[in-house]
């Protein structure tokens, strides 16, 4: 399908938004097999995942072919694996998040990332406000 000025689109039959809810599941279960990453188990539900897949197959159809994409606040990067899988090569993903890109190694390695490890005070300077839990007494 071709966008404006010519920009190719992609377009997502059910059988495509279905593989990319397969291929988000099998990430999750190669990070998390045991279930015991409480965040990724509950991100990894048929619900989230298919609504994650819908909101992407949504706003896919309006970036370019080609480019740079920046994952900001990126942590595990289903968007990315997400733009990964679909556009190919033909976008620079790029991540950066506050930990370690480690942390979800089996996403990272899919999405094939250039990712940047934010600290605390790298993300005071850019304006990002970062909150710890509080600790009850």
């Amino acid at each position: 399908m071709w966008g404006v000025e010519g920009i190719r689109r992609p377009s997502f039959t059910k059988e495509a938004a279905n593989n990319l809810v397969l291929m988000l599941r099998q990430l999750f279960d190669a990070q998390n097999p045991t279930g015991e990453n409480l965040y990724l188990r509950e991100h990894s539900q048929p619900n989230i995942l298919a609504s994650h897949v819908h909101a992407f197959c949504w706003y896919a159809c309006h970036l370019p072919e080609r480019g740079t994409v920046l994952d900001w606040g990126c942590n595990h990067g289903p968007d990315s694996c997400l733009l990964r899988t679909t556009f190919g090569d033909n976008l620079e993903l790029r991540a950066c998040d506050v930990g370690e890109p480690a942390r979800f190694s089996a996403f990272f390695a899919h999405t094939r990332l250039s990712d940047s490890a934010l600290s605390r005070q790298d993300s005071m300077r850019s304006g990002m406000q970062i909150s710890r839990p509080h600790r009850q007494s």
